[in-house]
């Protein structure tokens, strides 16, 4: 429902092919992970997107799986975005709200405290923003100017802006585009706008008719214990790579976490080696080596599952066997990953 909602702001068809990203609400052991500061998050891991949740939590009120998340839709909507664009309108659209009864979609307002950091830490040039020099420089204010470049366009020049991402569309100079859609308007012109707007500029809330799809359920089975435990290994590793970067909000450490996901993978493949998600968590995301005969076993286990494959191709690979064995599981992977888009092998 949130993935529809924010493409019925984008203006986009809710029938648009995204992939499927996959949702771990998880119930015990949030807190001991988690703590108490976190509701969700959103991660690429194991070569496709995850939102990982608190059971019980509501998915449309957390800001930062809307970002995450209005990113993955981006890449199959507009693909060629500059990082302020990007991060502009992942901000503009992380408060997207859904009415009571979801037949209405808000879009528009300002993240909580993002002018009160605008106004002590002062506002990005344009020329800034758009060299992206700076998007890696928590101390910069990269990400509420960015914020407020695209609300003031969105609010005040919306045509140049949809001038400037359909020639953006059609090349890949992003000079050239800004100079096509915004030919009128020098930066220091802008610069100046965005201040006066910050001051006291007035904007647009927007509504929009929202008919939802009926949620369609293909197929249903119970966890096994081994596939619950290789589940929370994943959950572990993310939220231990979280750790690295937002080290104050969770209830451990990184080292921590990933020990607690060693532990579950190790745990799992000692009672079935060739498990394919505990093996692809122990390779992927936690680092280690594995040895290409439990990869083999899990391809003859699990045919059909493009991660034993491409989990059998990357495992020889790292052992330097780059024979026919090699070729042909790389290429099984690929042809089964096809009916889920939102998979990226070899970075496509």
């Amino acid at each position: 429902m949130v993935r529809a909602a924010l493409l019925t702001s984008f203006g986009a068809s809710i029938g648009t092919d995204t992939g499927q990203v996959s949702v771990v609400a998880m119930e015990e052991g949030w807190g001991a992970a988690a703590g108490p500061l976190l509701d969700g998050l959103f991660a690429h891991a194991l070569f496709s997107p995850h939102i990982i949740i608190r059971a019980g939590s509501s998915l449309v009120g957390q800001s930062v799986v809307k970002h995450e998340l209005v990113h993955h839709l981006s890449h199959f909507i507009r693909p060629r975005e500059p990082a302020w664009l990007a991060e502009g309108l992942a901000m503009y659209f992380e408060t997207l709200e859904l009415a009571a009864d979801k037949q209405l979609v808000t879009v528009g307002r300002p993240p909580p405290g993002v002018a009160a950091s605008l106004r002590s830490g002062g506002i990005m040039s344009v020329n800034q923003l758009r060299a992206g020099a700076a998007i890696h420089d928590s101390e910069s204010g990269f990400y509420p100017s960015a914020w407020l470049l695209v609300h003031y366009l969105m609010n005040h020049r919306s045509e140049a802006l949809r001038a400037y991402q359909n020639a953006l569309a059609d090349t890949a100079n992003e000079s050239e585009a800004w100079d096509e859609a915004f030919a009128s308007l020098t930066p220091a012109e802008l610069d100046g706008q965005l201040r006066g707007y910050l001051d006291g500029g007035r904007y647009y809330v927007y509504n929009f008719p929202f008919s939802p799809r009926k949620a369609r359920f293909t197929d249903a089975r119970a966890l096994t214990v081994h596939d619950g435990r290789a589940t929370r290994a994943l959950v572990y590793s993310v939220m231990s790579g979280y750790a690295k970067k937002t080290p104050d909000v969770l209830s451990r450490t990184s080292a921590e976490l990933e020990m607690c996901a060693r532990q579950e993978t190790d745990e799992v493949i000692a009672r079935d080696r060739g498990h394919p998600l505990a093996l692809a968590v122990k390779a992927w995301e936690l680092g280690d080596q594995i040895e290409a005969s439990a990869a083999q076993n899990s391809t003859m286990a699990n045919p059909s599952n493009w991660m034993a494959w491409w989990l059998l191709a990357t495992t020889l690979r790292a052992h330097g066997i780059n024979d026919d064995r090699f070729g042909q599981a790389a290429e099984k992977a690929r042809a089964l990953s096809q009916g889920n888009r939102a998979v990226r092998l070899d970075g496509r």
